[in-house]
């Protein structure tokens, strides 16, 4: 029998579900992986099946949250425009996965089934601060005589400390009913079947976690009348660590510009570099060079230990962030926070990266073996492909030089220890590179001789980037001192073998540390009548602890 188009109208109006006292219940939920290596790219089919009691309920809101670590990558495909979705031609290679929507189609009268509706799921641009968007395109089956328009829908995905550096997303809205071709239809949602792809095209979409501690994937359904949320967890646990590589790469540089002499406020950054396909960065420790320390005249500018981060002042920023994600277009940046301790005498370094996936990090500093070390623990397991972190140099700047950066036996090697979501351990000794020394030339010794009355006076003192450790000095001819009218220092006297005379030639030896200068003094020396009153000249040769000697020539006039 046909049916007028106006009466199956007018009986759709019939058909449409009144505000009752009611509850949505999540039935099933289950997650079928396709692999569960870490690192791995599964393909996933997450399936959730809805009860309502009464029936005359519905599902409004669906959402998912991932295990931490389990994330996807919205750059893997192109994406779907906003135009393209709309009219239903988004390209097929904007696509990440398909869909199946199970419902119960009722038109007073003329219709009660039962039927599943296949659909699309496609990469969307992403809106503000979003991370990711999906769009979801259900093309209902034809129920009968009736056809039904597409039906959009569009999935925002979280992931922050607000879900726990878990990823969650979200199909909120879901239809009560459909547009047909003879009306407005009645749906009532029964099952949703997901199914993701792990890697739709030539750069993976999903990525299981680095981690092989137990998690969980949970469904939570909001119901359109009333009633509380319904949910369900599965668990999900990924296997293999040990297979995953983790090798980041440690680099550095120390800003020297300006700064060749001691106590200069020096600035310093680290970069770490994480090659693609490996374990996420868990914990990291940074020992900083013994060359480098703080400037405790800097630590008057940490925030009170009881301000939020985010609420301490620009003036306790003592340098930026900025961490590079594969996930995202544009890297997160912020600043570099000196706050008070609340457990400890030093202050803590945090962290508070900004962008669609904020990320604010504590580390503690403390001292080991008379070098600052900062720890910063518990990094969410999220890919990185780097992480930089520069301390600012210059006028207020937190770290200062202990000697002469530029110098060439400059001690800039930093240690690193980082570890891995998969419980791997990566420890480098970066050599944080001084900046700025171009055209530095190494300071050389000084020597000054006064000859007197047969007293000998003589000084060498080091560069001011190295220290003396062996002194030879020639005497003019017609000069001469025995070694037991001539004494020494180096730091300490000079004893035995430390200080030689062999005819004119004396030898001064420091210990193995050096010495910033050498002194000699000779007592009734003996100087030839012939040279009182004229310039005599001293030979002099300084070997410093870099294993450079220089030569000097001293005049001086023999005064009597």
């Amino acid at each position: 029998m046909r049916i007028p188009r106006a009466a199956v109208a007018a009986l759709a109006l019939l058909a449409f579900p009144a505000s009752a006292s009611a509850a949505v219940n999540v039935t099933g939920f289950s997650v079928t992986p396709s692999t569960t290596q870490a690192g791995g790219h599964p393909d996933l089919r997450i399936s959730t099946t809805f009860a309502a009691d009464p029936p005359s309920d519905d599902t409004k809101d669906l959402t998912v949250r991932f295990p931490p670590g389990l994330v996807g990558d919205p750059k893997a495909v192109p994406k779907c425009s906003s135009s393209q979705f709309a009219s239903d031609s988004c390209p097929a290679n904007t696509s990440v996965g398909t869909v199946a929507v199970t419902a119960e189609a009722t038109l007073v009268a003329v219709i009660n089934q039962t039927v599943t509706s296949p659909g699309t799921v496609y990469n969307l641009p992403a809106v503000g601060a979003e991370p990711a968007r999906l769009g979801i395109k259900v093309r209902p089956a034809a129920v009968g005589p009736l056809t039904f328009q597409s039906i959009s829908l569009v999935s925002v995905a979280k992931l922050g400390p607000e879900t726990g550096y878990a990823l969650e997303t979200t199909i909120p809205d879901q239809p009560r009913q459909a547009s047909s071709s003879a009306g407005n239809v009645a749906l009532n949602i029964k099952q949703v079947d997901l199914s993701l792809r792990g890697r739709p095209g030539a750069i993976p979409f999903l990525t299981n976690p680095s981690s092989c501690a137990p998690g969980t994937f949970s469904t939570t359904v909001v119901p359109y009348d009333s009633g509380p949320p319904s949910s369900r967890t599965v668990p999900y646990t990924a296997t293999g660590c040990g297979a995953l590589p983790f090798a980041p790469k440690a680099s550095g540089t120390v800003a020297a510009k300006g700064s060749n002499r001691k106590g200069a406020l020096v600035g310093l950054t680290t970069t770490f570099d994480f090659p693609a396909g490996g374990a996420t960065l868990k914990d990291s420790v940074v020992t900083l060079p013994k060359d480098v320390t703080s400037n405790l005249d800097a630590l008057t500018r940490a925030c009170p230990a009881a301000t939020p981060a985010a609420s301490c002042p620009a003036t306790s920023f003592i340098g930026t962030a900025v961490a590079a994600t594969p996930l995202l277009d544009t890297p997160l940046r912020g600043p570099v926070v000196l706050k008070q301790s609340a457990t400890g005498p030093l202050p803590s370094l945090v962290v508070r990266l900004q962008g669609a996936v904020p990320l604010t990090l504590e580390g503690k500093v403390d001292i080991s073996q008379n070098r600052l070390r900062n720890t910063f623990p518990g990094a969410p397991d999220v890919p990185l492909s780097q992480f930089k972190l520069t301390v600012d140099g210059g006028k207020g700047g937190l770290l200062q030089a202990v000697d002469d950066l530029c110098r060439k036996k400059h001690a800039t090697t930093a240690d690193t220890r980082l570890v891995g979501w998969n419980g791997k351990v990566s420890v480098a000794t970066p050599e944080l590179e001084p900046q700025g020394c171009a055209g530095y030339k190494e300071p050389r010794p000084r020597a000054a001789v006064s000859l007197r009355r047969g007293a000998l006076r003589l000084r060498v003192a080091s560069g001011r980037t190295s220290r003396l450790r062996v002194v030879g000095v020639t005497l003019p001819k017609g000069v001469g001192v025995s070694r037991r009218r001539l004494s020494g220092s180096a730091g300490k006297r000079l004893r035995g073998k430390a200080l030689r005379v062999r005819g004119r030639k004396l030898r001064a030896a420091a210990s193995r540390k050096g010495a910033t200068s050498v002194r000699l003094s000779g007592r009734r020396v003996r100087v030839s009548r012939g040279l009182a009153g004229k310039r005599v000249a001293f030979r002099i040769s300084a070997r410093d602890d870099i294993g450079r000697t220089v030569k000097l020539v001293v005049r001086t006039r023999v005064r009597r």
